[in-house]
Order: structure tokens, then sequence, then C-alpha cells
């Protein structure tokens, strides 16, 4: 199985607009941290100020089943997916305007945490379009896109955990087990990234 051409390009437009294709290059967690705080300490840019401050005042997109089911029904993924990849725009800005100690009256952490809630609750992490394709049910579906999700939530808790409630903190530790590492452990088929050279087999085993 091919990698789909349109979630390259999905992906590529996201990393772009996110400024965060150094943060999940390679899937390597410590080299996405190390980059995220050498950003921070260099101030993030002034271009991303404005957007960045954005995320913490505009209301938390809604994911909702009318729009999850246009896939299955027909066959339009991109307006369920630009609002799917909004949220993770959204986090990664975030994160960086926090390390960069932008959040001095603790709006941007309040986002924080409530985008972190959003995303918890999610039925699946992967994308209505990758459903049914690979070897696990849809709630713990792994897609490239629902491991980098987890790669975000891991890398949030670990720069930021002075910054997320710790009730939230437990809840996104739980769904990283239930959702990635508890899935990627169980005894499913193996999937064909396991054993594929393309971008799906260097990020998706990386939480």
């Amino acid at each position: 199985m091919a990698c789909d051409e349109q979630v390259g390009s999905d992906a590529r437009s996201w990393r772009r607009s996110g400024r965060a294709a150094d943060r999940v290059a390679g899937g390597i967690c410590r080299r996405g941290s190390e980059r995220g705080r050498l950003r921070a300490e260099q101030g993030g840019g002034g271009r991303g100020r404005g957007p960045r401050r954005k995320a913490a005042a505009e209301p938390l997109t809604v994911l909702p089943f009318s729009l999850h089911r246009l896939y299955a029904d027909t066959g339009d993924r991109n307006t369920y997916e630009a609002l799917y990849f909004d949220r993770r725009k959204a986090l990664a800005d975030l994160e960086i305007s926090i390390l960069a100690n932008r959040d001095g009256d603790g709006a941007l952490s309040t986002a924080l945490n409530d985008l972190l809630w959003a995303i918890c609750d999610e039925y699946t992490w992967a994308l209505p379009a990758h459903l049914g394709l690979l070897q696990r049910p849809e709630q713990i579906t792994l897609d490239l896109f629902a491991c980098e999700t987890g790669l975000y939530i891991a890398e949030a808790l670990h720069l930021l955990y002075d910054r997320i409630d710790a009730r939230l903190a437990e809840r996104c530790r739980a769904e990283l087990r239930r959702r990635i590492l508890d899935s990627f452990l169980a005894e499913y088929p193996a999937e064909w990234w396991e054993s594929g050279t393309n971008n799906w087999g260097r990020c998706a085993p990386a939480p």
C-alpha cells in the first residue's frame, strides 16, 4: 500500500503553516523538544506572534460527526481535515508561545489545557480517510497523524508539565497509552508502514 499523495500534501501544508516541521522531522521527540526550546529562546520569529496569540483568543474548533462522516458518505476528506489540522497547528503554536514566555496573563496556558482536553475527546486521532485501511479498530488506528498527535501531546507533557493541570495530564497519559502505546504493542498483524521507507515509517513509531 502506498502513502496517499493527498495526505502528503496536507501534511506538508500543515507543517509549513504551523512552522512545526523541525519538531516532528524524523519522529524523534527529543530532537523535536530541543528544537522547540531553541526556537522559543530565539523568540519564535516576529511573524508568528499574531497567530499564536490568536490561538488563545479563538473558540475551539469543533469536529462533529456530520463532518467526520463526509469521507465515507461523499468522498470529501478536505472539510474535516482542515479543522483537524487547525487543532494541531494551534497546539504547536501554543506550545511554542508558552515556551517563549508570552503567557504573562495565563491565557495561553488556559487555551492549551482546553485544547488538550478537546483532542483527548476526539473519537479517533486518525483521519477518516485512513479508517478501515489499517489493521486496528478505528479508535486506536495508528496512521501517520494519530502518531504525530501523540507526539505533540507527549511533548507538551514533557516541556510544559507545570502549565498543564494534573488531572488533565493524567488523562493525556491515559489516552497516549490507550491510543498509541498499547495499540502499537498489541498483537495485531503488522501494519504496512512498519516496513515502509516513506514518512509513515519514520514518524508513526515515534511516541
